[in-house]
């Protein structure tokens, strides 16, 4: 037998238990590559369904581009209404050097104000979070005072900065289908091998 340094050993030096596990672990490698070609298979038909549809309705619209002026979401049904299919966009953010900024000159508003401190304010500048260790969650609760009333000059530039401050760095495509129960639910026809349930 094979071992893992690639070495081959004696077949009666190797445990029963060793043995066993050894089949079972390629029996599932062997499963899970055929499932996951499938899935690259299924994945490629369905793009080129959906390709093959935006054009003919293109065409029908009189798009030029049909396969590249999409919304970011949209949902088809069948016509008897059983099977619904979403399309959405799924947009990878990330955070510039512009966040950093913004935090700087709300954090100055904060320490030249002596009253009518934004209350969303005042609770991020009790916390005096370290930029460079501030969560994901806090940098959100940032851009939120994006959207607070001011006239201070530095608060106005801030809330600028905020709404400057994400960058798309890559979109992804999805689709999800739908099949619709007898009470009229749409339920989730699931392909994703962690949220199947096990009959």
């Amino acid at each position: 037998m094979l071992n893992d340094c690639g070495h081959y050993v004696p077949a009666e030096s190797v445990t029963l238990a060793t043995k066993k596990e050894d089949a079972l672990v390629k029996a599932l490698a062997k499963e899970f590559t055929a499932a996951s070609e499938q899935l690259q298979q299924l994945k490629q038909d369905a793009d080129g369904l959906i390709s093959q549809f935006n054009e003919e309705i293109g065409a029908l619209e009189g798009i030029d581009n049909p396969n590249q002026d999409l919304p970011d979401y949209r949902v088809l049904y069948s016509f008897d209404g059983k099977y619904k299919a979403e399309q959405d966009v799924y947009k990878h953010k990330a955070f510039n050097d512009k966040l950093r900024r913004a935090y700087q000159l709300m954090m100055r508003c904060v320490e030249t104000w002596s009253h009518n401190v934004p209350p969303e304010l005042a609770a991020l500048s009790k916390q005096r979070v370290d930029f460079n260790r501030m969560t994901m969650a806090e940098k959100n609760h940032l851009l939120a005072l994006a959207g607070i009333p001011s006239d201070n000059k530095d608060f106005k530039e801030a809330q600028v900065l905020l709404l400057q401050c994400q960058e798309i760095k890559h979109k992804k495509p999805r689709l999800r289908l739908y099949e619709r129960d007898e009470n009229g639910i749409y339920q989730l026809i699931v392909v994703n091998f962690s949220s199947i349930k096990t009959r």
